[in-house]
């Protein structure tokens, strides 16, 4: 499927995947934390427009990237995928361990600045995987 795809199809499904991963790790905070989903007005850490469209576009950045430049590598799209997923996962992880000292140390930087920089640390990871697959198929 992703061989044949054009490239609006390839950027419409990088921003689908980023949406699915945000929606679902911010309902994961909420049942972690215990609070009913969509009970306040806000879906985990989603309270307010601009917090939306900054997880938004960091979730969507390394796929979208891959939609619009990238090769069409199966292999090069599910590691963006799991990578993703995966800073999603260890953010839901590191609010729970936050919310066991009812989040007595304040707002976790290190993880806000991790957080940002997951696109850009999922791109370079894509890079090199992507430098190992094109290496592979040239039979070196």
């Amino acid at each position: 499927m992703i061989a044949r795809a054009p490239r609006w199809a390839l950027s419409g499904l990088a921003l689908l995947l980023g949406l699915s991963i945000v929606l679902v790790a911010n309902a994961a905070t909420d049942l972690i934390l215990g609070k009913p989903l969509v009970a306040d007005g806000a879906l985990g850490s989603i309270n307010a427009p601009d917090v939306a469209i900054i997880h938004f576009v960091a979730a969507s950045l390394p796929m979208l990237v891959l939609g619009l430049f990238g090769p069409r590598s199966r292999t090069l799209w599910g590691a963006a995928i799991l990578l993703t997923a995966a800073f999603w996962a260890y953010a839901t992880f590191q609010i729970w361990q936050d919310s066991l000292t009812r989040f007595a140390g304040g707002a976790n930087i290190g993880l806000g600045l991790i957080m940002i920089a997951s696109p850009f640390i999922v791109l370079a990871a894509l890079a090199m995987i992507g430098t190992i697959e094109a290496r592979r198929r040239r039979g070196r």
